[in-house]
């Protein structure tokens, strides 16, 4: 009884399930060699995309066709073979003088016919197109079973039983070859050895054992009757395979192409990307994922490119029934959404004794919407100066004044950042590249240059690829820049120049950094054996204003220092070995270009500190570094499929329309709904009454947005408070507004989000449809009085999820 309940429920429920799944589907043709007269066939494609008449329209030699209709319910069971008869009840008949009017209107899967082609034929290949459908058998263990199985290939009966030797003895089969119905059609088979069986092919079958579920030596049991059914949200799905035999059996499953489509339906535009489940990285803790790719027996060997297979042992034995998890990868999905992606996973034993066939399809979804999530900061920058200390502690303070300075230039003009204007007795492009005129300066090759000597090992003429602009100053010096000379630690470049004792000048050292890994070269610079600058980091200057990789290029970085000659030489050195910040990862000194301006005559003192009466600085740290404890900022993101935005806070409910929307503003939402509303905002981001998004901007794949906060917005700046006479922009009186930086600061954030790489791993290789992550920076510049301004840096990741389709983010 368990069983025929099962038959019911599955003639029930199958029709409807097809229905909502032909608006597009993966197709193949079953090809059945057939006979004059009544021929068995059992379909495994499903082929009730159209009434049976159109189906069967480019097939006019086949008359009739029935369907056979197990019995499902009471005590009603099969003693003997029937032929197909009006009168019965297990019978639904198509014919073509009847046509649509027949009372079979649908060529169903898994289902037994009988089919008859005209006497005047002698054989006809029918082919008839379909979407694969998963084995689903329905058996009866009183009476015979009109059934058929899925054969890879054409075998013996005996063949096919060695795996279920029950089936050896006691079995009752009954087939038909074709033919007028009489005393040999159907016939009994008694030499299950030389009796073949093909797929296709429909059978009369009796256990004496009763119940059988053996159709081959593997079983497939999927839950879902449409098959491998991802539709626009899931990312993974799972089936079982089983071992049936008595024997290791090895399982290969392939990804194949549909076919095309029969007239009036839907193409299918390409393969869904398909990953399946591996063993567990137990270095990881992670699934591994193995690709599934287009299978092409003539270019995939068996085993490799475009198979996945399992070794499954004897039935019965741990391991013998295995769950299959196939994913789909919906970040390499490209297409508009809606459209459907289908397939076919085919499954075969290693002995090609069974096939089956799985549809396949994904739907293509759009990835716009509300997405809300963290930004979690675990890094950022310090500003961190080492001092020189004596023998007891002590902090030593700079004994005479001198004019030293580490600063940037963006240019060859004035106001670009060099002095050019002058009179200079040396300025010398070290590594000769060529000689240019930047202003009023040339800047000749070193051999060119009399009285001036340098000592390196190296030279490169195309170590950087600066662009400070389009001024016939800004292309000399470019290229100038972009050639360097240097020496690998611990050779010290030297730079020798004969000079005018006591006379005074000024040197300006220019120094374009190009590490292509990070920017942290460092070394000392040397006058006359005297260190003027230590553990000297020209990376950690380019990149003040932003990412060191397209700061490198636009910005350079300048050593001045102004001195007295108290000899008719100098010599400049540059000293990798004796930096000591253990920030400096590379002390291999380079140098791109130097002038020496003649200033005056005033005396020489020597000069340890840049202001008298300061510390002496030992090293500096800009580096990003580790936070004790991560903290996290809410990020708001709308995407509607263009354009993507930043948001201090959104409302999700119900509009005045009755529709769901996204907004930014409260009073669009239905008053009536407020309460099943929802407010979602990001308190570290400054507050409008207008909340007018920021625009992300493109810089390659990371998203940048820039958020402005003026240093009087009352409400949203944090150094402001209206009701704090210090920090109220009012001067004493409280009769003017002050400027910037005397009691609050202008903001400017800009923020950067860079999507993480897909891993290898299964989850990584299908979740990424559902979520964002990646890697976040963001830059902050307190904007103080004049030009004046400190930056911050911190960095971390985010991860975003979607919590809303809808694409429109409604404003007025």
């Amino acid at each position: 009884m368990k069983n025929r309940f099962f038959a019911m429920i599955r003639w029930v429920i199958w029709i409807p399930l097809l229905s909502a799944g032909w608006l597009q589907a993966q197709w193949l043709t079953q090809t059945n060699q057939l006979k004059a007269g009544w021929n068995a066939v059992y379909l495994h494609v499903d082929a009730s995309y159209a009434p049976i008449s159109d189906v069967m329209a480019s097939t006019p030699d086949i008359e009739e066709i029935w369907l056979w209709n197990p019995p499902v319910v009471g005590q009603q069971f099969i003693e003997s073979p029937q032929v197909p008869t009006a009168t019965g009840s297990r019978w639904t008949k198509w014919t073509s003088s009847l046509g649509s009017s027949s009372p079979l209107q649908k060529l169903i899967p898994n289902s037994a016919y009988y089919v008859k082609v005209k006497d005047s034929v002698s054989s006809l290949a029918w082919k008839l197109k379909g979407k694969p459908a998963p084995p689903s058998y329905a058996w009866t263990s009183v009476g015979l079973n009109f059934i058929g199985f899925p054969m890879a290939q054409q075998l013996s009966y005996e063949r096919l039983f060695l795996a279920a030797p029950q089936l050896m003895q006691g079995t009752d089969l009954y087939i038909s070859q074709g033919g007028a119905f009489g005393s040999s059609n159907p016939l009994k088979v008694f030499d299950l050895s030389r009796t073949v069986i093909r797929r296709g092919e429909a059978v009369w079958m009796r256990v004496d054992a009763g119940f059988n579920r053996y159709f081959g030596p593997f079983e497939i049991s999927i839950a879902n009757l449409r098959g491998v059914d991802f539709g626009t949200d899931l990312t993974q799905f799972s089936f079982r395979i089983r071992n049936v035999a008595p024997t290791t059996n090895v399982i290969r499953m392939t990804l194949h192409r549909s076919e095309l489509p029969p007239t009036g339906q839907a193409l299918i535009p390409s393969l869904p990307p398909l990953v399946v489940r591996g063993p567990l990285n137990g270095a990881t803790a992670k699934y591994t994922s193995l690709s599934l790719e287009d299978y092409d027996a003539s270019v995939n060997s068996s085993v490799g490119t475009g198979t996945v297979e399992w070794t499954l042992p004897p039935a019965g034995q741990p391991g013998a029934d295995q769950e299959v998890v196939v994913g789909v990868k919906r970040s390499q999905i490209t297409e508009e959404a809606g459209t459907v992606l289908a397939g076919i996973l085919r499954l075969k034993d290693a002995d090609g004794y069974l096939q089956v066939d799985l549809p396949v399809s994904a739907t293509a979804q759009s990835t716009a919407g509300l997405w809300v999530g963290d930004a979690r900061v675990t890094q950022v920058s310090q500003y961190l100066n080492t001092y020189a200390t004596d023998g007891s502690g002590a902090l030593r303070i700079g004994r005479r004044w001198t004019s030293t300075s580490v600063d940037t230039f963006t240019g060859g003009d004035v106001g670009d950042g060099l002095d050019l204007e002058g009179t200079f007795t040396y300025a010398v492009n070290v590594g000769e590249a060529t000689s240019a005129t930047v202003g009023n300066v040339l800047f000749k090759k070193s051999s060119d240059v009399p009285g001036y000597t340098q000592t390196i090992q190296y030279q490169s003429a195309t170590w950087l690829q600066p662009d400070y602009g389009t001024t016939a100053a800004d292309n000399a010096l470019e290229s100038v820049m972009k050639s360097i000379g240097y020496s690998g630690n611990p050779v010290k470049p030297t730079f020798q120049m004969t000079v005018e004792q006591g006379v005074r000048y000024k040197l300006q050292l220019l120094f374009g950094e190009s590490g292509s890994v990070n920017p942290w070269r460092g070394f000392n610079v040397l006058l006359d054996g005297k260190v003027i600058v230590p553990n000297l980091i020209p990376g950690a200057y380019t990149q003040r204003q932003g990412p060191f990789t397209t700061q490198k290029n636009v910005i350079g970085v300048v050593l001045t220092h102004e001195f007295t000659a108290s000899t008719n030489s100098i010599k400049v050195e540059l000293d990798g070995a004796g930096a000591t910040s253990t920030d400096i990862l590379n002390r291999d000194p380079i140098l791109n270009a130097l002038t020496l301006e003649r200033l005056d005559s005033s005396t020489l003192a020597p000069e340890l500190v840049a202001v008298e009466g300061a510390y002496i600085l030992q090293s500096s740290s800009q580096r990003m570094v580790g936070v004790p404890k991560p903290f996290s900022l809410r990020l708001i993101v709308h995407d509607d499929g263009t354009n993507t935005v930043l948001l201090q806070r959104v409302f999700v409910g119900t509009g005045a329309a009755s529709n769901s929307i996204v907004t930014t503003k409260q009073t669009l939402l239905a008053a009536a709904n407020l309460a099943a509303a929802r407010r979602i905002s990001a308190a570290h981001l400054p507050w409008t009454a207008a909340n007018t998004p920021w625009t992300f901007t493109k810089d390659g794949f990371t998203s940048v947005a820039t958020v402005n906060t003026p240093y009087d917005a009352v409400g949203s700046n944090p150094f402001l408070h209206q009701y704090h006479p210090d920090h109220d922009n009012l001067n004493a009186a409280f009769s003017a507004v002050l400027p910037k930086g005397n009691e609050s600061y202008g903001i400017t954030r800009t923020m950067r989000m860079t999507p993480a790489a897909v891993g290898d791993d299964f989850e990584a290789q299908t979740a990424g449809f559902k979520t964002r992550i990646g890697s976040y920076e963001e830059t902050v510049v307190l904007e103080g009085a004049g030009l004046n301004s400190r930056t911050f840096k911190s960095a971390g990741t985010y991860g975003l999820t979607r919590i809303s389709p809808i694409t429109r983010l409604t404003q007025n």
